[in-house]
């Protein structure tokens, strides 16, 4: 088995609507699947690679009703202090940095709405998405095949030529692990 590196992990676009990866991204269910311990080692990749420390981190409460399929996450980065904060949870991307706001009351803002007009003067907000199925994407093809396409998985991931042909012909490849996370834009 070859693993993908989250290093390689690629941006893919969720917010243009009415494409694949859209629908899939926002697709709600009734019961959101998640496992809580595989989600703790997702988690800890997610904060080593934005460099997060443990205690910036909130946690979105379960809800019950609709929520989305795939579980969201948000990063929040305050530029003056050099400091970043993640929430996750089966809900939107704004609701999550509600909650960052929340939690960490030392930012002085109370939700995302109060940011001020040139906010990415000193905030970075970024947003990704988590599998819950813990199958780099499989139940999403449209954001599996984009992920599969976007990656720069040649010798940087030890693949060969052969295996990366292989793999963008055929995407259910068992043999090559894809990441279970990506960044949204």
């Amino acid at each position: 088995m070859v693993k993908i590196e989250t290093g390689s992990t690629p941006e893919v676009d969720t917010n243009t609507w009415h494409t694949g990866e859209e629908k899939e991204a926002h697709r709600k269910v009734e019961r959101a699947r998640f496992n809580e311990d595989w989600a703790e080692d997702v988690r800890e990749e997610i904060l080593n690679h934005y460099d997060i420390p443990p205690e910036n981190v909130a946690f979105f409460p379960k809800v019950g009703g609709r929520k989305r399929e795939i579980r969201a996450f948000s990063l929040l980065t305050y530029k003056p202090a050099s400091e970043s904060f993640y929430c996750d949870g089966h809900t939107n991307h704004s609701v999550l940095f509600d909650e960052i706001f929340k939690k960490f009351k030392r930012l002085g803002i109370k939700s995302v709405a109060d940011l001020p007009d040139d906010y990415k003067k000193d905030w970075k907000l970024v947003k990704g998405f988590i599998d819950p199925y813990q199958n780099g994407f499989e139940n999403f093809p449209s954001i599996r095949n984009t992920i599969i396409r976007k990656m720069d998985i040649k010798e940087q991931n030890g693949l060969t030529e052969e295996q990366v042909l292989e793999l963008k012909k055929n995407p259910e490849n068992g043999d090559i692990e894809l990441p279970n996370w990506f960044k949204s834009i």
